[in-house]
């Protein structure tokens, strides 16, 4: 029993890892490209989905579309409370709420309410 347990923590592992490398990486000045606001009946939305010691990892989602999946170097994008990657999903909006999530000098990110 034990070993199936180890070999599931394995296989986890290993599908956290192939996930995380298949994020494009984009630079600060960038950041403002990727997260503009979209008005299409098409766009989900941008969802945060966590971090790891180097990077804070994010996919924009669409309809009909396929999603793009990005990641920015922790200190590009200060974010108020950090989640490890694969430990939830964050809704996130460029429209202000109560809860703000993060911000850099080209982009402020709220959390959807």
């Amino acid at each position: 029993m034990r070993a199936i347990h180890n070999f599931i923590a394995v296989l986890c592992f290993a599908l956290l890892v192939s996930c995380s490398g298949s994020y494009h990486l984009i630079g600060e000045q960038e950041v403002q490209q990727a997260f503009i606001l979209h008005s299409s009946p098409t766009f989900k939305g941008y969802y945060y989905h966590g971090c790891d010691a180097e990077f804070h990892y994010f996919t924009s989602r669409w309809k009909w579309k396929k999603d793009e999946r990005f990641k920015l170097k922790k200190e590009t994008l200060k974010v108020r409370e950090t989640v490890d990657l694969g430990k939830t999903t964050v809704p996130l909006t460029l429209m202000k709420t109560s809860l703000k999530f993060g911000s850099n000098s080209y982009v402020q990110l709220y959390v959807v309410e």
